[in-house]
């Protein structure tokens, strides 16, 4: 099980509209991760980009954070305190 980081956007959006949110879900595969995210209703709809949160940045990730769509405002946030 990993936590997966999934970013929408809808490139047929003006620019500046592109962005449709985070969503940081628990999942073994990026698809199971898709999966749960059509699921839970919280997927935006979209392009999607991902990656598999390393284990050593999840802290960053706190509880509330997960399993919502999150703003870009949010997202900025978790980064910042993975990088510290």
């Amino acid at each position: 099980m990993g936590v997966f980081w999934l970013s929408f956007c809808d490139p047929d959006l003006p620019e500046g509209q592109r962005f449709l949110g985070v969503v940081i879900v628990r999942a073994k595969t990026f698809e199971d991760a898709v999966f749960i995210s059509w699921k839970r209703k919280i997927n935006p709809g979209g392009q999607i980009a991902f990656f598999q949160v390393p284990t050593d940045k999840c802290y960053a990730i706190k509880p509330g954070e997960m399993n919502r769509l999150l703003s870009r405002e949010e997202a900025y946030l978790i980064d910042a305190r993975a990088q510290n």
